[in-house]
């Protein structure tokens, strides 16, 4: 009975979807296609004998939103249910379709056979994590999995044979929400099968609660006359610890990748006529930056972030955090820093396929602006970087026998003269 009401609710949430205009991240999409993959998995996760997934995600809000995406795949591409342990109460910022809690498991008193995975980017246990995830046939057997991870794992799901079909048609069921993913006023880019899982995972699970979207929608009216054109994310240090562990990029370059996407479009606008002119949504967290931006776009930019020391102190960063990941996702072009999770969230709800800054030059352990300059390159995917991808994928035990599929993935996850002769590597 409470599957049937599960269903019931979504079938009528997806009219509601489906009958008004929505934008981006608002928007979850619910067809017939796509009740279809969800009715399936809700009937698994109403079967308190299935096993399950648990996911734990680590560190910062990009990091532990691509790990619980990741993980989601897994369970609706294995049949088995799915549970979130996260930090503070889901709802003080998201609204997701369903409930995930991880006391709703435990309430049940399941006992199921567990196999727990590490699959932080540093840790031992992340090689031999890797080769059951990657290479074990999951599919017979009836093990739950406990997942600790701090990114995106997706593309360690294709590269085991058992999976990877599943996940295949899943992501044809969901090729039926493309026209509402890529509006006309959006730029085309590569859309696969992971990308099109990705983003509705992500639109099911991580719609940011009715108050962070009126404090966006508030903020835009205040803005006043036209649209977010170009969004840009700049990732910097803002404890001291991260000095070296966050590539450093440009500011100049990012800011001018970004002020040249924005006279493109204000000249494309000019010449057909009409429609008034946008404007550069900044998400960061530095005060120079803001500073720099204002210089340099005068009152074509925007930012929603106070001061880098009351974010630290306040307790508030999370929930602006988020208010800046929805605006970037309204914007019709996304200008991201290497390696950011945050920005990769961004990209995985629109989804769009950014403009990467590249990292400075790097001496020591420490990032700097040197003689190597950040460029802004287009990515050649919508989708996220597996980060780990580079030191795993090669020692999997099933790596050989599964050469051919490989190598489509390589060739996509590759940023060509940007790998540096690495096959696996992943610059963006």
């Amino acid at each position: 009975m409470v599957a049937v009401k599960v269903i019931v609710a979504l079938i009528a949430m997806g009219v509601a979807c489906m009958g008004e205009t929505k934008r981006q991240i608002d928007d979850r999409c619910m067809n017939e296609q796509t009740h279809r993959v969800i009715q399936r998995w809700q009937t698994v996760q109403a079967n308190s004998s299935a096993p399950v997934v648990i996911i734990h995600p680590q560190y910062g809000l990009g990091n532990r939103m691509l790990s619980v995406a990741s993980a989601f795949a897994l369970s609706l591409s294995t049949s088995r249910r799915f549970f979130v342990e996260w930090e503070e109460p889901f709802e003080s910022l998201f609204e997701p379709a369903f409930d995930l809690h991880l006391s709703s498991f435990r309430r049940e008193g399941a006992r199921n056979k567990m196999l727990r995975m590490d699959l932080t980017a540093n840790s031992p246990f992340l090689q031999p994590s890797s080769e059951k995830l990657g290479c074990h046939d999951v599919m017979s057997d009836t093990m739950s999995f406990e997942i600790i991870s701090d990114q995106y794992f997706l593309p360690l799901l294709l590269v085991n044979p058992f999976i990877r079909k599943n996940i295949q048609q899943i992501g044809s069921d969901l090729r039926g929400c493309l026209p509402e993913l890529h509006g006309s006023e959006r730029e085309d880019a590569e859309v696969s099968h992971e990308s099109l899982i990705l983003t509705m995972i992500a639109r099911w699970l991580f719609r940011p609660n009715k108050r962070i979207r009126k404090a966006v929608d508030t903020f835009e009216m205040q803005r006043g006359g036209g649209r977010c054109e170009v969004g840009v994310h700049l990732r910097t240090p803002m404890f001291e610890f991260e000095y070296k562990q966050v590539p450093q990029v440009d500011s100049e370059v990012a800011l001018e990748c970004g002020r040249n996407l924005l006279l493109n479009r204000s000249s494309d606008t000019s010449a057909g006529g009409g429609e008034e002119a946008g404007w550069m949504f900044l998400s960061t967290t530095s005060d120079e930056v803001k500073v720099l931006a204002r210089e340099m776009l005068a009152g074509n930019v925007t930012f929603t972030r106070g001061a880098t020391k009351r974010l630290q102190e306040d307790g508030r960063g999370e929930t602006q955090a988020l208010m800046d990941l929805l605006l970037l996702s309204r914007c019709r072009s996304l200008v991201a820093s290497v390696h950011s999770t945050f920005s990769y969230s961004a990209s995985m709800f629109s989804p769009l396929r950014p403009w990467v800054v590249t990292s400075a030059t790097r001496q020591g352990e420490v990032w700097f602006e040197g003689s190597q300059r950040s460029e802004c390159v287009r990515s050649r995917q919508v989708e996220p970087c597996f980060h780990a991808g580079a030191k795993v994928l090669p020692l999997l035990s099933c790596y050989q026998s599964e050469a051919s599929d490989f190598q489509g993935m390589r060739s996509r996850r590759c940023g060509g003269e940007k790998c540096d002769g690495d096959e696996h590597a992943c610059w963006y």
